[in-house]
């Protein structure tokens, strides 16, 4: 039995193509019920197969454009909101409540070292002008 369908499709035309061709090979099926009706049937259902799986693969095809066309949508909405978000922290400096309404994390308290940087330059300034003299 053939792995691939590709490989299935090529034996089964070939088996139904011999079958319509050689007499005692019709007469052999015959004997089992394969008569040229049924073997018309089932060709037809080979053909069915060979025209679901090409609209399977064609669907395949159009499922990967389509992520890809997604993908490339999806970072370009990325890339204007990062760009959006930067003027809007610019712009929207001094309000820092519009920042926070637009989604972006605002902080609204000094940090540990924003708290000591005053004393730590007035220290560092009193040491450079005790040791400068």
């Amino acid at each position: 039995m053939p792995r691939t369908i590709a490989a299935f499709l090529s034996a089964a035309n070939t088996l139904f193509d011999n079958a319509s061709a050689d007499t005692d090979i019709k007469q052999k099926l015959a004997t089992r019920g394969y008569d040229d009706m049924k073997l018309a049937q089932e060709r037809a259902r080979i053909k069915a197969y060979d025209n679901a799986d090409d609209v399977q693969e064609a669907a395949k095809g159009a499922n990967q454009q389509a992520t890809s066309d997604a993908n490339a949508a999806m970072k370009r909405l990325n890339d204007w909101t990062s760009q959006y978000l930067k003027i809007a922290k610019v712009a929207l400096s001094e309000k820092k409540n519009l920042l926070e309404k637009l989604g972006k994390s605002v902080r609204t308290t000094k940090t540990a070292s924003q708290r000591v940087a005053p004393a730590k330059a007035a220290a560092t300034r009193k040491a450079k002008k005790s040791g400068a003299k």
